[in-house]
């Protein structure tokens, strides 16, 4: 625990050259205190909250305990994008993003304490409740913004998935592009494109291999028109300049065909 939970002070670091601790009193007067006690200024965004979070594990009621059949924290992970199969909702975790992503929100010491041998039947673990030590179920809530409470509280089930909502926006956009590139786009493969829209009934509305266009229309621009073309072609989520330029022509002459 870094901060002291009810004065928000930072707390000091003490040896105690004691092998049994748990069988020993050792007043507090008793110890020769060197440390320096000047207060920085401020604290990492992750200290109060896991002061907080270690103090509410520690005055938990008795009659709270770890849920059966369900894991919060695993489902907060999930809905936070630390799965490995990113069309699954359930799949399996990707540990080595998360340890990366705990390294850098922690910081070097605390996360080499506690996530350095980090690996999946770590995590698999702690989601099973088989850990019994209270530091990483404190130190992964306040990671993934979930409370104590929540943590022992009802099932929060996964919301929809974050691929598909992707895929619906660049249908809405009509962004016209290769499967390969819309899927490049994603940091899907074109196999996982595939399976998520056959799962969930939408039609391809990439650019097909049939009905091959032969037909040539040359356009000269000016370089700040390129430019022009090349920022709308990344605000509607990028591809290629000609598969946009043509949709666009597309749309607008179907327009005035259709009056």
């Amino acid at each position: 625990m870094p901060v002291c939970p009810k004065h928000r002070i930072r707390l000091n670091f003490v040896e105690l050259s004691l092998d049994r601790l748990r069988e020993s009193f050792v007043p507090l007067c008793k110890i020769e205190n060197t440390a320096d006690f000047t207060q920085p200024d401020g604290f990492s965004a992750w200290e109060q909250p896991l002061a907080d979070a270690l103090l509410s594990i520690l005055t938990l009621p008795f009659a709270d305990g770890p849920a059966r059949g369900y894991s919060n924290l695993k489902n907060m992970l999930l809905l936070n994008g630390f799965s490995r199969q990113k069309i699954r909702v359930n799949g399996s975790f990707d540990t080595e993003t998360l340890r990366r992503q705990c390294f850098e929100f922690y910081g070097k010491n605390i996360a080499e304490q506690y996530f350095a041998g980090f690996s999946y039947d770590s995590i698999c673990s702690i989601c099973k409740w088989k850990t019994a030590a209270p530091e990483q179920y404190a130190l992964l809530c306040v990671f993934t913004g979930l409370s104590v409470e929540e943590l022992f509280g009802a099932e929060i089930r996964p919301g929809p998935n974050p691929v598909l909502k992707q895929i619906l926006e660049y249908e809405q956009r009509e962004v016209s592009c290769k499967k390969v590139d819309l899927a490049r786009l994603m940091g899907i493969s074109s196999f996982q494109l595939d399976s998520l829209t056959k799962k969930y009934g939408i039609a391809p509305f990439w650019t097909q291999r049939n009905n091959r266009r032969t037909e040539t229309i040359a356009l000269q621009l000016t370089s700040e028109e390129k430019q022009k073309v090349s920022a709308a072609v990344s605000l509607c989520g990028g591809g290629s300049a000609a598969a946009f330029v043509r949709t666009i022509l597309l749309r607008e002459a179907g327009r005035i065909l259709n009056g």
